[in-house]
């Protein structure tokens, strides 16, 4: 897999997450503010992990910022390790999640995560 259809990948997963998951996840639990703190957490990642892709995709039409900023190595590192955390939050959240959606809920976010032509089309089928 390239850089282009892993970003398309990973943004395809975000749009999912904040379209399908949060908001349901949100109205359930209201009323357990604690139990929406890791929600934030992976809303806040996704995007700083969005703004670590588009300053990678910026690196081709700005030379002289790769080398200022560490170059294309650091970059990926820090997606590296972003997503890694990122991972481990949601592998937390799971449970949760499986608690609270309902079946037609959790089928809607696998529609959208699923959705084989990318992002546009995907979020135009909400």
């Amino acid at each position: 897999m390239g850089w282009r259809p892993f970003k398309q990948s990973l943004r395809l997963h975000f749009a999912a997450e904040d379209r399908a998951l949060r908001p349901p996840l949100r109205r359930s639990l209201a009323h357990r503010l604690d139990l929406l703190t890791p929600l934030e957490v992976m809303e806040a990642e996704h995007a700083a992990l969005e703004e670590l892709i588009d300053v990678i995709d910026e690196l081709p039409a700005h030379p002289d910022v790769d080398a200022a900023i560490g170059g294309l190595g650091d970059l990926t590192n820090s997606l590296v390790t972003g997503l890694t955390g990122h991972l481990k939050h949601e592998d937390a959240a799971l449970p949760l999640i499986r608690q609270v959606l309902t079946a037609r809920q959790w089928a809607r976010f696998t529609r959208l995560h699923t959705w084989p032509t990318g992002l546009g089309h995907g979020a135009a089928a909400l």
